[in-house]
């Protein structure tokens, strides 16, 4: 058809605005780590790791609060690291700094757990990401009023076929949904974020694993500007390699 993805998959706008991660150090360094990432990287949205010691992620919470400012939005990612007792402690330290949105607090299987915890906080949206590998986990999710949003990979459902039937399940049970990422390439993370472009329901990308690669034989895909990601405008996702 001659066209890129993201518009054969229904999408009009080819700009996406992505975040980035900040790994779990000592608080300090990633209080500087955030400062940098903002000041000088021009992100505008941080996606930080946690879920070992919840006193110890408050507290890192406070120090990327007081280096970045009000204006950056910050999101944490628990991986399953947090007891349901524990994620209520934490997530009610971390609204003094105003976080956005705790994703998977619990171990994947506890969805019920989700749920409690979202009913007991309020005020910080739930993202679930391990618990959700197809459609039928995102029915169950939507089903028990588990999260407010999904994240999406497509390495973990499937590919765009799967991932757009989650969206649609989530889009239909008014929960949104975040494309996330493994450690991919230039060529995944493009069909990743032809997801977020071509739906409305996508409101969030955590596309940035390519940066981590040395060495990528992949070319094209998107232009990147800071945090802002425009896809190109050539039929499928307009890549070359060069092995």
């Amino acid at each position: 058809m001659g066209q890129p993805v993201y518009k054969l998959l229904g999408g009009c706008g080819n700009v996406v605005q992505n975040d980035i991660t900040i790994g779990i150090t000592s608080p300090e360094a990633m209080a500087a780590e955030a400062k940098r990432l903002v000041c000088t990287e021009g992100y505008r949205i941080l996606k930080i790791k946690a879920g070992i010691d919840y006193k110890e992620d408050i507290h890192a919470m406070k120090l990327i609060r007081e280096a970045v400012g009000p204006a950056v939005r910050l999101r944490v990612d628990a991986n399953q690291g947090y007891s349901v007792s524990s994620a209520v402690c934490a997530l009610e330290g971390f609204k003094e700094y105003g976080i956005e949105a705790v994703e998977q607090c619990l171990p994947h299987w506890d969805m019920e757990g989700s749920a409690y915890i979202r009913k007991k906080t309020g005020g910080i949206q739930i993202m679930l990401d391990e618990s959700i590998h197809g459609p039928v986990d995102a029915a169950r999710a939507c089903r028990l009023e588990a999260a407010d949003i999904l994240n999406i990979k497509l390495m973990k459902c499937g590919g765009l076929y799967p991932a757009a039937k989650i969206n649609a399940i989530a889009e239909a049970n008014g929960v949104t949904c975040m494309v996330g990422c493994m450690l991919e390439t230039k060529l995944a993370i493009t069909a990743g974020l032809s997801l977020v472009a071509a739906k409305k329901n996508v409101t969030e990308a955590d596309c940035d694993s390519f940066l981590y690669y040395k060495e990528n034989p992949v070319e094209g895909g998107f232009i990147q500007d800071k945090d802002t990601f425009t896809l190109l405008d050539e039929p499928g996702f307009g890549i070359t390699f060069h092995m």
